[in-house]
């Protein structure tokens, strides 16, 4: 997604309409989503859609506004007013939606953004995986 573009998410929704999505997860979306992006990302899918529904996680950036990764689900139409919950992980490797099934099954789905690094191989301190490592 484009970083401090006021359409940020416009081709996703573009495509989510075309392809008929319901549900889109996304990973690595290398976008700060603030409240006013969010903001204007919900503002765009009412538009496009009428109704919807989004969550997001964020990474933390550097100075130079380096953002690894970042996670979102929007989900449209008869689905959104299925959301019972909606929750993103405060270390942005995923987000979930609680949706209320039929006959009492719900059902979650999860978009997980899984940090990868080899063995061996030097990472940086703004990368995600050095944001997110533990000491064993």
């Amino acid at each position: 997604m484009k970083i401090g573009n006021s359409h940020s998410g416009a081709e996703e929704l573009e495509i989510m309409y075309q392809l008929g999505i319901d549900i889109f997860g996304m990973i690595k979306t290398h976008l700060s989503w603030t409240h006013e992006v969010r903001t204007t990302l919900a503002a765009m899918i009412t538009i496009k859609f009428d109704y919807g529904s989004l969550v997001t996680s964020s990474a933390r950036h550097n100075e130079e506004g380096y953002l690894p990764s970042g996670t979102a689900m929007i989900a449209m139409g008869r689905f959104a007013g299925c959301i019972m919950k909606r929750f993103a992980d405060s270390m942005y490797r995923y987000t979930y939606m609680k949706l209320r099934g039929k006959y009492g099954n719900d059902v979650i789905i999860i978009t997980i953004y899984r940090v990868y690094q080899k063995t061996g191989v030097k990472t940086g301190p703004d990368t995600a995986y050095s944001q997110q490592y533990v000491e064993p």
